[in-house]
């Protein structure tokens, strides 16, 4: 296996791993397996992968006016758990 850091992103190091396998199904089923096994030793080691996130605030030109301005995440969030 060859592992090489290949950028720093905003809210990530980005990694490229190369593995060889003997055909293309053991090939995905070791994939799978790898990231498993990444992810559980990041929670093992207490690393957290950020996920960048963005409020989206629609108004129309009444609510400029007259009302406050409605932030979709806190109103849509509770319906998407």
């Amino acid at each position: 296996m060859a592992v090489r850091v290949t950028e720093w992103g905003d809210f990530s190091v980005n990694i490229r791993v190369w593995v060889w396998a003997v055909d293309s199904p053991t090939a995905f089923v070791m994939g799978c397996d790898l990231m498993e096994l990444l992810k559980k030793r990041f929670e093992k080691e207490g690393i957290e992968i950020p996920y960048p996130y963005r409020n989206v605030v629609m108004q129309t030109e009444e609510d400029k006016t007259t009302a406050p301005p409605i932030n979709l995440s806190q109103a849509l969030l509770p319906q998407l758990r």
